[in-house]
């Protein structure tokens, strides 16, 4: 029966130690989920300039394709 009630108060006194450090815990955990979600704007922010770039390069380059393409199209049906 002792050792029963050392359980119960051991339990309880566990509990009240878990109530006051969960919303600690739970503070420091949002806190880090918005220093996270910041970092991640800011790096998604800092790459789109070179995303910009390389769409623009990437255009270029079809472009030029689809020029070649239509030469060459036009140089056989000349012919």
């Amino acid at each position: 029966e002792l050792d029963k009630r050392k359980q119960r108060r051991l339990a309880r006194k566990r509990a009240r130690q878990i109530n006051k450090t969960l919303p600690t815990a739970a503070e420091t955990l949002a806190a880090a989920a918005e220093t996270l979600a910041a970092a991640l704007n800011r790096w998604v922010q800092s790459i789109k300039p070179a995303l910009a770039t390389l769409c623009e390069n990437m255009a270029a380059a079809f472009s030029n394709v689809a020029a070649g393409l239509r030469e060459e199209s036009e140089a056989v049906e000349n012919d």
